[in-house]
């Protein structure tokens, strides 16, 4: 039953829909950054593919988007380019490291919550990223 325009079952009646409302907020947090890092890329490829170019850049400058970019490169590598990523003599473990030290890193000087967030949960979202990437990709494949 629904009174206006808010379904009974999303009312802040108890802690439990409290939680699962934190919850999908939380979600919906990642799925729009993911899928404006995703659209960013669409239009223009990183200016380095190497995540210590990005380090060393924001360290000598100071400049913490530099140090996001960086995360968000080790992020497109351990979700979207995997075989981008196996060029170097890296693994996807070390771009897994790096972008959740380089997240925090961005959090840590800008008190931007993404950075926390995409910290903490780095290897799940690439993980999801990479799956649901490639459903859609092979559903495009198949024509449906």
């Amino acid at each position: 039953m629904t009174t206006g325009v808010c379904p009974d079952f999303l009312k802040l009646s108890s802690p439990k829909h409290y939680f699962l409302l934190r919850w999908l907020a939380r979600i919906f947090f990642y799925v729009v950054y993911i899928a404006r890092l995703l659209a960013d890329i669409g239009r223009e490829s990183p200016k380095s593919w190497y995540a210590i170019d990005f380090i060393l850049e924001g360290n000598e400058t100071g400049d913490p988007m530099l140090i996001k970019n960086g995360a968000d490169v080790c992020f497109l590598l351990c979700s979207i380019f995997q075989e981008r990523a196996k060029h170097r003599s890296m693994a996807i473990s070390d771009y897994q490291k790096y972008g959740i030290g380089l997240y925090y890193q961005y959090y840590s000087s800008t008190d931007r919550v993404i950075g926390m967030h995409m910290s903490d949960n780095f290897n799940a979202m690439a993980e999801v990223t990479h799956e649901s990437i490639s459903q859609i990709s092979g559903t495009f494949k198949n024509g449906a």
